[in-house]
């Protein structure tokens, strides 16, 4: 009898990591979200406003940020996000966080953000001030 009332006690307090983990991870894809949203939306106030707001360096969390698909849009990181919906702003913010490191690294599909960049200017030419934005970074 005593060992079924310890192990109801216990249930509760060996349950609680893994809600506490699956809450980060909520939290986590939220503020992912809402990032990308702002991105979309060339708010670069809320965006710099949500990063602060949950004390994050972009540096350190931005390859784990990952934007979905929608319209013609196939999806990827915030530069490329930010670039497809013509987001200057959010676009110079992100550079000004996350530096070299993100322009010269090559991204899910192989390619650098440059390179994608410069094939989405070939048949966009509003694209072509990124292009200057992002060499200016390297």
């Amino acid at each position: 009898m005593k060992k079924r009332h310890l192990l109801l006690a216990l249930l509760p307090l060996l349950s609680a990591p893994a809600s506490n983990v699956q809450a980060a991870d909520d939290d986590y894809a939220r503020l992912a979200a809402t990032l990308c949203d702002f991105a979309r939306a060339n708010d670069r106030t809320l965006f710099r406003k949500k990063i602060k707001d949950a004390d994050l360096q972009l540096r350190r969390v931005y390859g784990g940020i990952l934007c979905g698909k929608e319209g013609a849009f196939n999806g990827g990181s915030l530069l490329r996000t930010a670039i497809a919906f013509n987001a200057t702003d959010v676009t110079d913010f992100i550079l000004s966080q996350v530096g070299n490191a993100a322009v010269s690294a090559p991204e899910h599909d192989g390619k650098t953000i440059l390179q994608w960049t410069e094939e989405q200017a070939a048949s966009d030419p509003a694209k072509k001030p990124f292009i200057d934005m992002l060499k200016a970074t390297n």
